[in-house]
């Protein structure tokens, strides 16, 4: 079976070696990750992933911005990525303005790393359904 290809960012030190450790010998997955907003439309425009993970808070530009700016992209290029925003905000109104913006899943931090992997092979799932 192909590869997965997982684009994740996330600003917090701790948590990119987190994703870096569970994600690493992968079978599932081929993940590239960065530090911000910026750096996630930049590497989706040229490196097309299946799936994109979004911290919500980041410097530089936000999770939620990003997640607009690729929307955008995908009107001209007539394709839509699955895109998952994990979070330790559980705000209710963070949560519906993503899910308005066009996110299919949602991760609570801090998350179990099995789980995860499921979640995200989950919501692609679904959105290829």
């Amino acid at each position: 079976m192909k590869k997965l290809k997982l684009l994740v960012a996330e600003d917090k030190k701790n948590y990119r070696e987190i994703y870096e450790a569970v994600l690493a010998n992968s079978p599932t997955f081929d993940v590239k990750i960065v530090g911000d907003g910026k750096m996630a439309v930049e590497e989706y425009v040229k490196w097309s992933p299946d799936v994109v993970v979004l911290d919500i808070m980041m410097p530089v530009m936000s999770g939620y911005l990003a997640l607009k700016e690729i929307r955008q992209i995908e009107l001209n290029a007539k394709r839509k990525t699955t895109i998952i925003m994990a979070s330790s905000m559980s705000e209710k109104d963070d949560i519906e303005d993503c899910i308005k913006a066009g996110i299919q899943g949602y991760i609570l931090k801090p998350f179990d790393p099995d789980e995860f992997c499921d979640k995200v092979v989950e919501y692609h799932a679904k959105k290829h359904a």
